[in-house]
């Protein structure tokens, strides 16, 4: 089964150096190791800057190292920066490198956001099983009366 992880990281007061991304609790720019062929990409990104800026990511893996992909972000509003349908192709455990540029007051915070998806990735993939799978195992639940609907 697919998966999508959103990855979030901000940069404070960075001015018009590209600064490398704070992550936010529990995200990382390495990508999920998932078995080699399966398909990763990059699907979107987002930012949100108190003046504007620019966001780049870029990779040892992508095509361009130096500039990768390098975008401007309008001031104040947070809006997608990569062209729908586009698919930036990722390799498992590759280490992106993200930076953003924007205000120079102190205190500032700019904010950036990332979309990938996994075409599969073992250990988050959700395990369903139909309710009537679940009945012939023994285990269906019995159905409640719910509390709020009057009779």
């Amino acid at each position: 089964m697919p998966a999508l992880e959103i990855l979030g990281g901000y940069v404070t007061a960075p001015s018009t150096t590209l600064t490398a991304l704070t992550m936010g609790s529990g995200n990382s720019l390495t990508i999920r190791n998932a078995p080699f062929e399966t398909d990763i990409r990059l699907i979107q990104a987002w930012a949100m800057n108190q003046t504007a800026g620019i966001l780049r990511i870029r990779s040892p893996r992508l095509h361009d190292n130096v500039q990768g992909i390098r975008t401007r972000v309008p001031a104040t509003t947070p809006r997608e920066l990569l062209p729908r349908g586009h698919r930036q192709k990722l390799i498992t455990q590759d280490d992106l490198i993200v930076e953003q540029s924007g205000s120079a007051t102190t205190g500032d915070i700019e904010m950036a956001f990332l979309l990938i998806h996994y075409a599969e990735l073992p250990g988050i993939m959700a395990r369903m099983v139909a309710q009537a799978e679940r009945a012939r195992q023994g285990a269906a639940p019995k159905p409640q009366p719910n509390p709020w609907i009057v009779q």
